[in-house]
C-alpha cells in the first residue's frame, strides 16, 4: 500500500479521515483538538502536491516551448527547402527582368526618391532581385523630375532647397548611366530658378523618345534652343499648364520619329501648325489650340494617319498657317485609323459640316460646347458610320428622341454613353434599353433626369425599372456605372417618386450617383 508523502499514513486511511474532517469542518464550531492536528497535516500534503503539480506544469510548459521552438525552426527549414525548389528559380534572369519591367510602369522621381517607387520595392526583395533591378535598363528610363516635391510631403526633410539642384544633379547622373543605351522618357514638373533641368541629360539626348512637361516653360524652351537634330529620336511630346511664348521651331517638323503631338496649353504664336509634321502623326490633341473649322479640315486633310484627335473650333480663331487649301469646299476628308475623336466647339453655327469627315474605324466620340447648340442630325452618320462606336459622350448639345433613338440603334456595341443635356429618355427608348434591343452592350450610363412637370415625375422609376430589367435578365449586359443629372430638383427630395428607391439601391451595392445639372 502506499505512504502519504509527510506522515506515512496510507493513502485510503488518509482519504478516509480527510472526508471525516471535511464533514465535521464544514460549519464554525469548535473543533477537538485532534481534528485540529489532522487539518495541519491534510494542509502540508496539499501543499506538498500542489508543489508537485507546478513544477510538473513547468516541465511540460518547457517541453511544450521547446516544441514550438522545434516546429518554427523545422517551418523555416521547410520554406527554405521549397524555396530551393521553387519554379521561380528556374527562370532566368532575362525572365525576371522582362517581368520587373511589366509590373514597374510608374516613373523614377528625381531629385527626392520615395522610398515606396516599384524599383526600390523590387530591389528589396533578396540580392538576386536587386541586382536585376539594378542592371535592368529599362526599369530607371522613364524619369520623372519634380523640383516642386520640397514644397509637399517630404519623407527626407534634410533635402532642403538649397541643395536641391546638386542632389537632382547627382541623382540624374546615375540614372543616365542606369540606363545603358535603352530608350529615355523624360517628365518635368516645374522649372527650378536659375538652373537648367535638362542639362544631366544632354550627353544622352539623342535616346529620349518622349518628354512631357507640366508649368516649365523655361524647360521647354531649353529643349527647343538645342541644335537642330538633337532630338532626333523624339516620337512623343505633351505639355501642359504652361503658356507657350516660344515655338520648337524645325525640332519636330524634320523628325521622322515623331507621331504624337499633345499641348493643352496656349501658344501665342500665331503660325505653330507650320512647325508639326502632320503628315506622320497618329496622336494630335490640341484642345486649348482653336481653330476655325477651315483650318480643321486642312489639318485633318494632311493628317491622313491620325489614330486619336482632340480639337477646338472657334471661327474667332487667330491661327495663321501655310497650310494647302482643300480643292474645293465640298471635298471629304477620310481618315481611315482614326479610332478617338474630341471636339470642343467655343463659337460656331451648327450648321458646321462635320458629316464631311469620314470615320469607318471611329469607336470614341466626344463633344461638347460651350453653350446649348441644337445636334445637327447630318452629324450622326459622322459618329455611327463605322458601326463600332463604343464611347459616345455628348455635352451641350440638344438631341430628339427621335434623334436619340437613331444613334442608339445605330451604335449596337455602345459601351459607355454619357449626355449632359438635351432630353430624357423617353419611355419606349427605355423599354427597348431594357430588352436589348438598344445598346445590349451598355455598361455605363450618364443622363438626364428633369423633373419640371407632373408629367415626368415618374421619370426616375422608369429609369430604375430599365436597370433592374437589364441586371436581372439575359437580354443585355448589367450597366455597372450610373450617373443621373438632374433637372430642378428640390430640396425636399421625398416629394419625388423614385429618389428612395435610387438610395436603396445604391446601398445594396449599386454603382448609382446623383447630381445636379
Amino acid at each position: 500500500m502506499v505512504n502519504g508523502p509527510a506522515t506515512g499514513l496510507p493513502i485510503i486511511q488518509d482519504q478516509y479521515e480527510n472526508s471525516i474532517f471535511l464533514q465535521v469542518a464544514t460549519g464554525n464550531n469548535l473543533l477537538p483538538e485532534s481534528t485540529r492536528l489532522a487539518a495541519q497535516r491534510f494542509s502540508f500534503n496539499a501543499e506538498h502536491d500542489l508543489a508537485t503539480i507546478l513544477d510538473q506544469i513547468a516541465s511540460a510548459q518547457a517541453a511544450l516551448d521547446l516544441l514550438h521552438a522545434q516546429r518554427r525552426e523545422k517551418m523555416i527549414q521547410i520554406n527554405i527547402y521549397n524555396s530551393a525548389s521553387a519554379p521561380i528559380r528556374k527562370l532566368a534572369n532575362e525572365i525576371l527582368s522582362y517581368i520587373f519591367i511589366l509590373c514597374c510602369r510608374d516613373s523614377f522621381v528625381t531629385p527626392i526618391p520615395l522610398p515606396t517607387q516599384q524599383q526600390y520595392v523590387l530591389g528589396r526583395i533578396c540580392a538576386k532581385w536587386r541586382q536585376i533591378s539594378l542592371t535592368t535598363p529599362e526599369l530607371w528610363s522613364r524619369i520623372h523630375v519634380d523640383h516642386s516635391i520640397h514644397d509637399r510631403a517630404n519623407p527626407y526633410p534634410s533635402f532642403k532647397p538649397s541643395i536641391l539642384y546638386p542632389a537632382f544633379l547627382q541623382s540624374a547622373t546615375r540614372l543616365i548611366q542606369m540606363t545603358g543605351q535603352v530608350p529615355l522618357s523624360l517628365s518635368f514638373i516645374n522649372d527650378i530658378n536659375n538652373a537648367s533641368p535638362i542639362d544631366p541629360f544632354l550627353p544622352e539626348i539623342g535616346r529620349v523618345t518622349e518628354i512631357y512637361v507640366n508649368g516649365c516653360p523655361n524647360t521647354l524652351e531649353a529643349f527647343f534652343i538645342l541644335p537642330l537634330g538633337t532630338l532626333s529620336a523624339l516620337r512623343c511630346l505633351v505639355i501642359e499648364g504652361s503658356t507657350i511664348k516660344a515655338v520648337w521651331g524645325s525640332h519636330l517638323l524634320h523628325n521622322v520619329h515623331f507621331r504624337k503631338f499633345s499641348c493643352k496649353a496656349s501658344i501665342q504664336r500665331a503660325d505653330w501648325l507650320d512647325f508639326l509634321p502632320l503628315a506622320q502623326l497618329t496622336c494630335l490633341i490640341i484642345p486649348k489650340s482653336f481653330l476655325t473649322f477651315e483650318e480643321l479640315l486642312r489639318v485633318l486633310s494632311i493628317a491622313c494617319h491620325l489614330q486619336e484627335g482632340s480639337f477646338s473650333i472657334d471661327r474667332r480663331s487667330e491661327i495663321t498657317s501655310k497650310l494647302p487649301s482643300l480643292r474645293n469646299d465640298s471635298q471629304p476628308i477620310e481618315l481611315s485609323e482614326l479610332h478617338t475623336l474630341s471636339l470642343t466647339i467655343i463659337d460656331g453655327p451648327p450648321s458646321i459640316d462635320l458629316q464631311r469627315i469620314i470615320l469607318p474605324r471611329l469607336c470614341h466620340f466626344n463633344i461638347q460646347s460651350g453653350f446649348n447648340f441644337p445636334w445637327n442630325t447630318h452629324w450622326t452618320s459622322l459618329i455611327t458610320r463605322s458601326g463600332i462606336l463604343e464611347t459616345l459622350r455628348i455635352e451641350d448639345h440638344v438631341l430628339s428622341p427621335i434623334e436619340t433613338e437613331r444613334i442608339l440603334y445605330m451604335a449596337p456595341h455602345l459601351k459607355v454613353l454619357e449626355l449632359g443635356s438635351g432630353k430624357m429618355f423617353t419611355s419606349s427608348i427605355l423599354q427597348k434599353m431594357s430588352t436589348g434591343k438598344l445598346v445590349p452592350e451598355l455598361t455605363n450610363l450618364r443622363c438626364l433626369i428633369s423633373l419640371t412637370t407632373a408629367d415626368e415625375y415618374g421619370a426616375l422609376d422608369l429609369h430604375l425599372d430599365m436597370l433592374e430589367a437589364r441586371r436581372k435578365g439575359n437580354t443585355g449586359t448589367h450597366v455597372e456605372k450610373v450617373h443621373f443629372l438632374f433637372f430642378d430638383l428640390d430640396e425636399d427630395e421625398a416629394l419625388f417618386p423614385g429618389l428612395d428607391r435610387l438610395k436603396l439601391l445604391a446601398q445594396e451595392g449599386w454603382n448609382i450617383i446623383k447630381s445636379m445639372k
